[in-house]
């Protein structure tokens, strides 16, 4: 926030040392840097920080030797924007078509996807370096069924970083220079895909037909980096932002049939206890909760009749 002190030396072409960007250049002495040598009349210099006055000269010099005009050097002063929050979180939604049961292991699905906007104004990115995906349906825990996590903008992706709790998905050291990223007067759609556990956890193997991930992001659960654009108060967008209530419903069809309580030997005319039990599963032990039909058994010994009863929620 002072003049400028630093003046060149001559004979030194500063090579290396110069960078517009002015995150990048070399300090030449109380965090004066050289921004632009060569021939030409302006220069657009990346990565000032908001509400900041800048100073800055300009010296005319000989190519041929390195030789700088000291006397009379051109100097003025700028004061940046101050970085707004504008940016939006806006259109999320989710898989309309139903999340199966059998995904294959590592076969990601895409449960989540919104844009993220930069409204401009200030001249600055909107740069993030962590988010934390909440999963509001309360109907799951998200532990006992996700194995994988990758969110992509279309162009960079991440699968690593992540930790996966009870109700969230948060990952942490997104790149701000892609991933992270979205330029001013800009706008980025993410994408969030998941796999599921081979073998579900929990109660899950008996309750999760039907059941839905309904995932949301808020301003707050976005970690924006200092001193870029932030996020207007307020700003959220869910799963079913689009398509309504029945986006990312996991669905299990049975492929087969299994005892969950064997028949058991008993005295003649007596009734079996407890009650014979079948249910209809997947391949991998998922119950299909909305299998109709019914299911006859035969035994090797004289039954009474030949037992016969209908599926009710699988």
């Amino acid at each position: 926030n002072s003049p400028v002190a630093f003046s060149p030396t001559n004979g030194d072409d500063y090579s290396g040392e110069v960078n517009s960007n002015f995150s990048a250049a070399s300090n030449q002495g109380g965090d004066t840097k050289i921004v632009f040598r060569g021939a030409g009349t302006s220069v657009v210099v990346p990565n000032l920080e908001p509400s900041r006055t800048y100073h800055f000269a300009i010296f005319e010099y000989n190519n041929a030797s390195n030789c700088y005009n000291l006397v009379g050097a051109a100097t003025n002063q700028e004061e940046t924007l101050a970085s707004d929050l504008n940016s939006t979180i806006s259109n999320g939604s989710g898989s309309g078509v139903p999340l199966s049961s059998l995904a294959a292991p590592g076969s990601r699905v895409e449960v989540f996807s919104c844009t993220i906007t930069d409204l401009g104004g200030d001249n600055l990115d909107t740069d993030f370096s962590a988010i934390t995906f909440q999963e509001i349906g309360g109907q799951i825990d998200l532990r006992d069924l996700i194995e994988t996590v990758e969110l992509t903008n279309g162009s960079d992706s991440r699968t690593s970083g992540v930790i996966i709790d009870a109700d969230n998905i948060i990952m942490g050291g997104i790149p701000t220079n892609n991933l992270g990223n979205v330029n001013n007067n800009s706008s980025a759609t993410y994408t969030l895909s998941v796999s599921f556990l081979n073998t579900f956890g929990g109660s899950l193997p008996t309750t999760v037909d039907g059941l839905r991930l309904v995932f949301s992001v808020n301003a707050s659960d976005i970690n924006v980096v200092s001193n870029r654009s932030g996020f207007a108060p307020g700003e959220s967008a869910t799963s079913d932002d689009t398509g309504g209530g029945t986006n990312n419903t996991i669905d299990v069809v049975a492929t087969e049939l299994g005892f969950v309580q064997q028949p058991s030997s008993v005295f003649v005319l007596s009734t079996m206890a407890p009650a014979v039990t079948v249910e209809a599963t997947d391949s991998r032990g998922n119950r299909d909760l909305a299998y109709s039909g019914s299911v006859d058994l035969s035994s090797t010994g004289t039954l009474q009749s030949t037992p016969s009863a209908s599926f009710v929620q699988g």
